[in-house]
């Protein structure tokens, strides 16, 4: 084994790198396998055995013929099957798991626009439900209800300029005489002599034989 001869040698000629032959009386040398994709070169051959090769396992690839197989830690990147060609990049709203194995969903309130190995939380009172590739924002007045999964309108005599992440966002009128109505994004003040009527949502004159000197709730 590992030699060879056609004949008319006085000797047999070892088989050159790359060949193998593991028989008795061989007219010539076999060429050894090539470790393909998804592969890695398990063992090299030599003149009596052929290469052996290993799979690829999740994690990482092999564009073949290669000693080791490539982990898949750059940013963002995944494996989630056994001989992989090349490793996959995170989608959005996902990011690779620890082991670099499968994929994760961004959890509510980040979102990822993907080939990324972590997501971003929401900025500015942003929100987000889970697997997001962008953040939204409830508009001026309004809240993020995250059991119902929208955005609801402030209560009445609490307001929010710029839209809030949750209830607590929707700040309350501080001053004496203001109120909101719902969903407001700022407060008001009823003018002197005048008293917020929620019914009719607006400020109406004080009884007879009442006054108020800045506005009245």
């Amino acid at each position: 084994p590992g030699r060879y001869s056609i004949g008319g040698a006085l000797q047999c000629t070892e088989c050159e790198v790359g060949k193998y032959s593991a028989a008795t009386k061989a007219v010539g040398c076999t060429l050894a396998t090539t470790c393909g994709v998804g592969k890695y070169i398990a063992s090299h051959s030599t003149p009596t055995t052929d290469t052996e090769c290993g799979v690829c396992t999740k994690g990482s690839a092999s564009a073949g013929d290669q000693a080791i197989c490539t982990l898949c830690n750059g940013e963002g990147e995944y494996s989630d099957r056994d001989g992989a060609t090349v490793c996959k990049l995170a989608p959005a709203g996902h990011k690779p798991s620890s082991n670099r194995e499968s994929l994760e969903e961004c959890p509510k309130n980040t979102y990822s626009i993907g080939a990324s190995n972590d997501c971003t939380e929401c900025a500015n009172g942003g929100h987000s439900r889970p697997g997001s590739s962008a953040c939204e924002t409830c508009s001026t007045g309004k809240y993020y209800n995250e059991v119902e999964i929208r955005c609801d309108q402030c209560p009445k005599n609490t307001f929010t300029i710029s839209g809030a992440a949750d209830i607590s966002g929707c700040e309350p009128c501080q001053n004496a005489g203001e109120y909101a109505p719902e969903g407001s994004g700022y407060c008001l003040s009823c003018t002197s002599g005048k008293y917020y009527h929620e019914p009719a949502n607006d400020c109406l004159n004080c009884p007879s034989g009442s006054f108020t000197a800045t506005g009245g709730v």
